[in-house]
C-alpha cells in the first residue's frame, strides 16, 4: 500500500498528516513519481481517505507490484512539536494523535473512551476548526450540548447529530444523561486539552474547570442495591420458573427453562459481586479449584493467549470463592457441561464487542432497559451494578473485615509491608468462610436448585 503526492506545497492540515504517517515511513524516488512507504494502519487511511486532502491519492497495490525502492529509501521524519505549534493542527487531528497516543498506551478501554469523546466533539465544533482558534465560548457551547443530550445516544438516535438528538429529546421530554456521566465526559475534555497544551498544540486549555456542581437532586441520585421484593420479581420472572425461550420469548411463560448466560448472570452477580463484564468474559476453565474449593479466577490473561479481558484496575485481578447457594443451583454442573461440548467460554452465546472492547454493552443494556422494565421493578437507580450493592451490603451484614472485602469485590488495596498473593489456598479457605455469610433473607430460590 502507498500513496502518491503532488510537489505542491503542503499546508498546515497536510503537513500534520503527512509528519504523522512519517513517523514509521519513508520517501522513495521512482520514475513514476515520488512514492511515500510506510505501514499504515485502518485508522490512518481512514483519516486521510476523510481529509479529501488535494495532491493527496490513495494507491492500494499488492507487495509484488510495488516498485523496488530498497537503495532509494530516505530517513523517515517527524514534524516536531515547534513546527506543528506554529502551523497549526485541526481538532479531527489532533484527536487523531491524541488516540494514536491512547493505543500506544495499550488502554483499550480508555482510547474507546475517549474515541466517542472525540467523535462528540467533531459534531459539535467541527473536525476542520483549527485548534488554536477554539474559544472558552466554543467548549461552554460544547459543554451546554452534552449536558443537554439524551440517554443513550448515539444508540436511540442513528443518523442524528448532537444537535438534533437535543431538539427530539427537548420535544419530547426524554430522560437526559445523569449529571455523574456528563461530569465524566467533561472531565475528559478537560484531560484532552491538558495533553494539547502539554504538546504545544494550543497555547492555554480552553477547557479547564468544566465539571458541573451536581444539585440537591443529583445528589441523592446513587445507584441502589435491589429490594428483597425487586429481587423476588427477578428470580422469579419466567426466564426463571419457566418460558418460551431465553431469547426473543424470555418475557412470556412457557414450558422450558433454558439455563444460559440471562438465566447464570444476574445469579453470579448477586452471590459473587464480579461485574458485568468479569462475569461475561470468563472461560469454561475460569472456573477452578483452589485447594478443593471451587472459585471463579478473575484475571486479564486467558490460558489459550487470546486478548478479549479487560480488568478495572490491577486489583480486580482475584479468585472468588463459588457460593454454595450458586452450587446447588447447578453452576458447577453447567460448567462442566460447557468444558466437556468444547466451548471456550463460559458463556458461548455473548459476543465479543469489538468497538468497546468487552462483552457487557448488549447484555447491560439487555438487563436494565428490556428485563427490568418487562417485569415491572425498573428505576433509575437500579440496574445490573446493584447486585454487587446487593452483595456489599450483605458482606457489611455480615461484619465482613475490610481486607476481605477488598479481595472480594476486587478494590485495590493499600500500599503494605508484606506480601498479599493473589488466590493462595489459605486465603481462599479464608475467603470462602466468609462468602459463605453473605445471605439475603426472605429471598426464596428454592426453585431453582437441581432437581426441583
Amino acid at each position: 500500500m502507498n500513496i502518491q503526492f503532488s510537489d505542491n506545497p503542503l499546508n498546515a492540515e497536510q503537513r500534520y498528516v503527512l509528519g504523522k504517517i512519517l513517523e514509521n515511513g519513508s520517501i522513495a524516488d521512482h520514475p513514476q513519481g515520488a512514492y511515500l512507504v510506510a505501514p499504515l494502519t485502518p485508522m490512518t487511511l481512514e483519516f486521510l481517505k476523510s481529509l479529501r486532502l488535494p495532491g493527496f491519492r490513495n494507491n492500494i497495490a499488492e507487495p509484488n507490484d510495488l516498485p523496488s525502492i530498497e537503495a532509494n529509501k530516505l530517513p523517515a521524519h517527524r514534524f516536531s512539536k515547534e513546527e506543528i505549534a506554529a502551523e497549526g493542527i485541526t481538532l479531527r487531528g489532533m484527536c487523531d494523535q491524541f488516540l494514536e497516543e491512547k493505543r500506544r498506551q495499550g488502554s483499550h478501554t480508555s482510547r474507546t473512551t475517549f474515541d466517542r469523546l472525540c467523535r462528540n466533539l467533531v459534531d459539535l465544533l467541527g473536525g476542520r476548526t483549527m485548534v488554536r482558534e477554539i474559544t472558552r465560548q466554543d467548549i461552554l457551547y460544547a459543554r451546554k450540548m452534552i449536558v443537554a443530550m439524551p440517554s443513550f445516544y448515539p444508540m436511540r438516535f442513528p443518523g442524528m447529530t448532537i444537535e438534533q438528538a437535543v431538539n427530539v429529546a427537548e420535544e419530547q421530554n426524554l430522560e437526559r444523561r445523569s449529571i455523574r456521566t456528563v461530569n465524566q465526559m467533561l472531565i475528559r475534555i478537560t484531560a484532552l486539552f491538558n495533553w494539547a497544551e502539554s504538546e504545544w498544540l494550543v497555547d492555554k486549555n480552553p477547557a479547564q474547570n468544566l465539571a458541573i456542581q451536581p444539585g440537591p437532586s443529583d445528589i441523592r441520585f446513587r445507584r441502589q442495591p435491589f429490594s428483597i421484593d425487586q429481587l423476588n420479581n427477578i428470580f422469579h420472572a419466567p426466564i426463571y420458573t419457566g418460558c418460551i425461550d431465553d431469547e426473543s420469548h424470555y418475557k412470556r411463560a412457557g414450558p422450558n427453562k433454558p439455563r444460559r448466560h440471562r438465566f447464570w448472570v444476574p445469579l453470579i452477580g448477586l452471590y459473587s459481586g464480579l461485574r458485568l463484564n468479569e462475569i461475561l468474559q470468563l472461560n469454561a476453565v475460569d472456573i477452578r479449584d483452589v485447594d478443593g474449593i471451587p472459585c471463579f479466577a478473575v484475571t486479564h490473561i486467558s490460558s489459550d493467549g487470546a486478548e478479549d479481558k479487560r480488568i478495572k484496575t490491577q486489583g480486580s485481578e482475584r479468585c472468588v470463592p463459588i457460593h454454595s447457594e450458586l452450587i446447588k443451583i447447578g453452576l458447577l454442573d453447567y460448567a462442566d457441561t460447557i468444558r466437556q461440548s468444547g466451548e471456550r467460554k463460559l458463556f458461548p452465546q455473548v459476543l465479543f464487542n469489538q468497538n468497546r472492547g468487552t462483552y457487557s454493552q448488549n447484555v447491560s443494556t439487555w438487563f436494565s432497559q428490556l428485563f427490568l422494565k418487562s417485569i415491572g421493578v425498573y428505576t433509575p437507580e437500579t440496574t445490573f451494578h446493584s447486585f454487587r450493592h446487593n452483595f456489599k451490603d450483605a458482606l457489611e451484614r455480615a461484619d465482613t473485615g475490610v481486607m476481605h472485602m477488598r479481595r472480594l469485590c476486587g478494590w485495590s488495596l493499600p500500599r503494605l509491608n508484606f506480601d498479599y498473593n493473589y488466590g493462595t489456598p489459605a486465603e481462599v479457605a479464608e475467603l470462602s468462610k466468609t462468602i459463605e455469610n453473605v445471605r439475603y433473607p426472605d429471598l426464596d430460590l428454592s426453585h431453582l436448585c437441581v432437581g426441583d
